[in-house]
């Protein structure tokens, strides 16, 4: 009789700590998948509302090696800039090309954008300008160009491109 209280008492502890376990690991599961997602959520990404503040995000997001806001807001020749720049600087967590922007002019004329930018960069002051277009509400980086390159012919667009962030 004796051993028949131990076996149930074994038993009874054994079911306890069974209990205890699975328990223990659904609630160690549930908050791992709470960290997973978590990290997964990206807070959406709020669209420059104009032409100057286009400008200025997409300036800063490039120079620090952040392409998602760019990508968002170019298109054509300068889409295809970004994604060149991205694919080259993939590895480095420096900026592309340090800068610090210290004016920004816009003017907008039908849903057609002009920006011209002074920046200081480790070259010296730089000015670039910049055409947008708005499109359903939303204006989009066109094309950017070195006024410096645009006085001096015979460079081609790519190298005006390249050189301009």
């Amino acid at each position: 009789m004796l051993l028949l209280k131990h076996n149930n008492y074994f038993i009874f502890c054994l079911v306890l700590l069974f209990i205890s376990c699975k328990n223990n690991t659904k609630s160690s599961d549930t908050s791992v998948t709470n960290i997973s997602t978590d990290k997964n959520l990206k807070p959406a990404i709020k669209l420059p509302e104009t032409p100057e503040a286009l400008v200025r995000a997409w300036e800063e997001n490039v120079n620090n090696n952040e392409f998602e806001l760019p990508r968002m807001v170019s298109k054509g020749e300068v889409l295809n800039l970004v994604n060149s720049v991205e694919a080259s600087n993939a590895d480095q967590k420096l900026p592309v090309f340090p800068m610090k922007i210290l004016s920004i002019k816009c003017d907008d004329l039908n849903n057609i954008g002009n920006c011209t930018c002074h920046i200081q960069n480790d070259t010296g002051e730089q000015t670039f300008l910049y055409t947008l277009v708005k499109d359903n509400g939303q204006w989009f980086l066109t094309k950017v160009e070195s006024e410096d390159e645009l006085a001096s012919p015979g460079k081609n667009s790519k190298d005006k491109s390249l050189k301009s962030l």
